[in-house]
């Protein structure tokens, strides 16, 4: 993640702001100052569709799709915020172009700004339905073109064919053909044909299993299947009107020869409360590639799994893959699996088979229901090996990774090793108390607007 974060810095500030400085000498500061923002924010925004490409080499510098996720989130909010400085400061200069061609510059300015600023607040207000903010986020790059050509028309000291006019439409056209990239290669859309852009294959599900509110599933492949390690997870959907939606879920089974994939999932939102319903042997799923880098180094040192709940699933395939390793290592791998009773452990049987046949392996029960609460003096207690040295993978709740490592920092383990991803496709920034209590209160008030809510379709389940 270093690289990535030099990288940015590198090409975001510091390059355009070495050649405003050598294209912008006796221009008045405000004027210099307000274009550089512009051309900061046009290059924040390349890197957020460069991000959403999902692209290898981008999940690699990152350090997992889900951070990609997080600074594509921060790079759009950070780009608003850039562009409306630049707005406000607005200094006008004498300079190449044509004065009809600034005006419409201006115009497709204004347009873009106040069209972003509607778009990313329906993303960060998390309240407005998934299907609503997916629609419309799809806008935000014909906003981003418009920008474009806000820079390429507006006013400016240099030419287009100067080094920083090249510089700033090299990455912006990179930034362009990512945006088309998502829109044309996006993920298989009910299809049942594979979609080579995106490494999509078709699936049936062959089995289905139902553990309290957690669904699991098996999927055959009916071609050829994607190659994943354990610990990654895919973006699926289903060839079903109501599990259309794209979402990403954990492999809950190791690879194996015949290529088939595992899933284990809690009805947590409406998606997910609507799969245990829809979801029948014999469908189609399509599955993307796979992604994360959580078991990446399974079984080379002393390690430590917490799993809360539904967090178990990435240990599953873990633990099947450490069982698998045909090695004389004695490096010990213990799960800590966190949950309110054994009823609702899925998977636990399993677990507890492996760990029979792996000497390696040890299965900790913590069932919150009996007071056999996950703390540091039962981890402490439970491992042969010295703390600060081990390699500890969390899956579960914010707040529980928070008290772990609030625990581990006071016994001096290194944060480095510390492992967890923070998967959310779509994150907000703390408005949802604010627009709750608004909404409570308008619903209240006029009780036909929440009628003629509820009757839109992108709020039909």
């Amino acid at each position: 993640m270093f690289i990535a974060i030099c990288i940015l810095i590198t090409t975001c500030l510091i390059i355009p702001g070495l050649g405003v400085m050598q294209s912008y000498s006796g221009v008045p500061m405000d004027a210099a100052f307000s274009q550089y923002l512009g051309l900061v924010a046009l290059l924040g925004m390349s890197y957020c569709y460069i991000l959403a490409t999902r692209f290898k080499l981008v999940e690699s510098l990152f350090g997992g799709l889900d951070k990609s996720y997080v600074f594509h989130k921060w790079l759009g909010l950070g780009s608003l915020a850039v562009i409306f400085l630049h707005d406000q400061i607005d200094a006008k200069i004498k300079s190449l172009g044509s004065p009809s061609m600034g005006e419409l510059a201006e115009d497709l300015g204004g347009l873009g700004f106040d069209g972003l600023q509607i778009l990313l607040l329906i993303t960060v207000i998390t309240l407005i339905p998934y299907a609503l903010w997916k629609f419309t986020h799809k806008f935000i790059g014909v906003l981003f073109v418009l920008s474009v050509l806000h820079f390429a028309w507006m006013p400016k000291p240099f030419d287009l064919t100067s080094p920083l006019g090249l510089y700033i439409l090299s990455i912006c056209g990179l930034g362009i053909l990512s945006y088309l990239y998502t829109l044309t290669s996006g993920f298989a859309r009910g299809s049942k044909s594979q979609n080579p852009l995106k490494g999509t294959r078709p699936y049936k599900v062959i089995n289905k299993e139902l553990t309290g509110d957690i669904v699991s599933f098996e999927l055959a492949p009916i071609q050829k299947g994607i190659r994943h390690q354990a610990g990654q997870f895919s973006f699926i959907s289903f060839d079903h009107t109501k599990l259309k939606e794209i979402h990403p879920f954990t492999i809950s089974k190791a690879p194996n020869k015949e290529g088939n994939l595992r899933f284990s999932i809690k009805a947590l939102g409406d998606y997910t409360k609507a799969l245990p319903k829809h979801l029948e042997v014999g469908m189609t799923a399509n599955v993307s590639k796979a992604y994360g880098h959580f078991g990446k180094k399974l079984g080379k040192r002393n390690e430590i799994w917490i799993a809360a709940g539904i967090g178990i699933t990435p240990f599953i395939a873990m633990a099947q893959a450490l069982s698998e390793q045909q090695d004389s290592s004695d490096k010990e791998t213990h799960l800590f699996y966190c949950v309110p009773n054994k009823e609702q452990a899925v998977h636990l049987k399993e677990l507890q088979q492996i760990s029979t046949q792996c000497s390696r392996f040890h299965v900790h029960l913590c069932e919150s229901s009996l007071g056999k609460r996950i703390n540091l003096k039962l981890i402490k207690e439970s491992i042969s090996f010295e703390l600060q040295k081990a390699s500890i993978s969390f899956c579960g709740p914010s707040k529980l990774r928070k008290t772990l490592q609030d625990w581990f920092k006071s016994e001096s383990v290194p944060s480095r090793n510390f492992h967890y991803e923070v998967f959310e496709i779509r994150s907000g920034i703390g408005l949802n108390p604010i627009i709750s209590w608004i909404l409570k209160v308008l619903l209240a008030r006029f009780p036909r607007v929440k009628q003629a809510w509820a009757k839109l379709p992108f709020t039909q389940q």
